[in-house]
């Protein structure tokens, strides 16, 4: 493979969104001042650890501040603040429109949380570290102390810029009657279900009506729900690990 890579005369395809996710080698060329590929206009780049309650006591990555997941889907039901809560909460965290932010963590469900919370902001871009901080350890990099956050005044639009990313449950039974949508609930410990409405399966407990086992390939550990239209318009950004096929928008319930 490494070989067809490097003879820029045969044909090599990529997925429309592929920089989204980046190796942990990639994020240390950043993060030592390089412009790698994708990175050549790239904004004013941050790095930013993403987890459950305080920085972790190893440390994070280089530079990176820490958020807690609990500050933008607070307890008790642990789902997306409102709008306003969320448009004080990027002030607060010192988040901007026009940045670029690497996202990183120890757990990598809070991670990709946090980047489809920041693309629902309206972050243009946002990248993760794959595997995260442990991936960052393998690849002989070393960790320190998170870096205090710094406020500001501005996002630099107004929140939410991409509000159709994140589908409450009663706009996606409505898109359910379309046969063009199709319905992923994703977990920790089981298989994914997907449901059709043109399909009429078994149930699984706890699962939406009708749904129907998946490939294990297309497991996701981002939204519990995922909304994919065949026909959007909108780009890959979000789920999923950022779905890199470009149709995937998540739910929320309301």
């Amino acid at each position: 493979m490494l070989e067809w890579a490097a003879d820029s005369a045969l044909p090599m395809e990529s997925y429309p969104n592929f920089h989204m996710i980046i190796p942990a080698q990639i994020a240390n060329e950043v993060l030592q001042g390089g412009r790698p590929q994708t990175f050549e206009n790239a904004g004013n780049i941050r790095f930013v650890n993403a987890g459950w309650g305080d920085a972790p006591a190893d440390g994070v990555i280089p530079t990176a501040f820490h958020v807690d997941s609990d500050s933008f889907e607070p307890p008790p039901r642990w789902m997306l603040d409102t709008d306003e809560n969320l448009t004080a909460w990027a002030m607060a965290h010192g988040i901007n429109a026009n940045d670029t932010f690497i996202v990183s963590g120890a757990n990598q469900l809070p991670a990709y949380r946090l980047a489809v919370i920041l693309k629902y902001l309206g972050v243009s871009d946002v990248r993760v570290i794959n595997g995260g901080n442990n991936a960052w350890l393998r690849a002989g990099f070393s960790l320190e102390e998170a870096t205090p956050i710094v406020p500001n005044t501005d996002f630099g639009a107004v929140i939410p810029v991409n509000g159709s990313l994140i589908v409450p449950v009663s706009a996606l039974y409505a898109r359910l009657e379309q046969p063009q949508y199709l319905l992923l609930e994703t977990g920790r410990g089981r298989s994914i279900s997907a449901r059709q409405p043109a399909i009429a399966t078994t149930t699984t407990q706890g699962a939406y009506p009708a749904q129907f086992s998946a490939s294990r390939a297309l497991r996701a550990r981002v939204l519990r729900l995922c909304a994919i239209s065949e026909t959007s318009t909108q780009q890959c950004e979000t789920a999923t690990k950022f779905c890199k096929c470009g149709k995937i928008r998540a739910s929320t319930p309301v």
